[in-house]
């Protein structure tokens, strides 16, 4: 069962942002990281309900069964189409608790038409220095709300990179990344 809330625009918008992370983990393992850390980023962000002026809704959305083959990203996206939703993008968080080297990259996974440049836009006016690396990645929600036609991207630790969780590497058998 996937649970989300929104935040309506204040402007009246029907134009939403999606913003996930699955709150299920692999068999055996603690979920910590995978993915207790994109919950509790996903869970922090209905602060921006704060600002006076939103041009946008946004979706908090948590999905279930990412470890399962991404059925309940699949079925909320599903939804979004079906019911027609103006969807600008979907941002999805999936492991971001670890950082053994200390160097606070974030990996971009697959991102589409001009979502990197929106975060490096991001990086560039907080004053934080944060390295952004692209990679395409897969296997994770982002790629539902692509496979229904809706811009997408994906955020994580270095996966690709190597500086990811030695437990969830351990225990994780899947290829599907």
């Amino acid at each position: 069962m996937n649970v989300y809330a929104q935040l309506n625009a204040t402007d009246g918008s029907a134009n939403t942002y999606v913003i996930g992370a699955h709150y299920d983990s692999v068999s055996g393992c603690p979920g910590a990281n995978d993915d207790a850390t994109g919950v509790a980023m996903c869970s922090a962000l209905p602060l921006l309900g704060e600002l006076r002026c939103r041009t946008a809704a946004v979706l908090f959305v948590l999905f279930d069964q990412e470890e399962n083959g991404l059925m309940g990203s699949d079925e909320f996206a599903t939804m979004l189409a079906d019911n027609q939703t103006a969807i600008i993008a979907a941002h999805t968080i999936d492991q971001m608790g670890w950082d053994e080297d200390g160097d606070r990259t974030i990996e971009l996974e697959r991102p589409d038409e001009g979502l990197f440049e929106l975060y490096e836009a991001a990086v560039s006016s907080s004053g934080f220095v944060i390295p952004l690396t692209e990679t395409q990645t897969g296997g994770t929600d982002h790629v539902s709300f692509r496979n229904h036609g809706f811009k997408a991207i994906g955020l994580t630790e270095e996966y690709v990179s190597g500086d990811t969780t030695p437990t969830i590497t351990l225990l994780t058998t899947r290829t599907i990344r």
